[in-house]
């Protein structure tokens, strides 16, 4: 199960009764908590993230696509959900 892709039906199925902003947020705390230097996630929940775990943990989202780049012949997981980055800390490149 890839955590970038996953949505409230898959916690469902695996007994997770949250949402998926909660889950996530909830994963991020735990792994700051437990040391970790950053996580990894969807570039909707980048924003959300920075707010509850601070500047200074990192938090990389790989897969970020241009609406504009995407071929609607070519079915892909990360055509789901695109976006376009937006400014990182910085205020220069993509990133949160």
């Amino acid at each position: 199960m890839e955590v970038a892709r996953v949505n409230e039906s898959d916690f469902t199925e695996v007994g997770v009764d949250t949402t998926t902003d909660e889950q996530v947020v909830r994963l991020a705390l735990l792994a700051q908590r437990a040391g970790y230097l950053g996580v990894v996630a969807s570039p909707h929940e980048a924003a959300m993230l920075r707010a509850r775990v601070g500047p200074e943990m990192l938090i990389v989202t790989p897969g970020v696509v241009l609406r504009a780049e995407l071929d609607p012949t070519v079915v892909s997981p990360w055509d789901e959900r695109p976006t376009s980055p937006g400014p990182g800390r910085d205020g220069r490149g993509s990133g949160s």
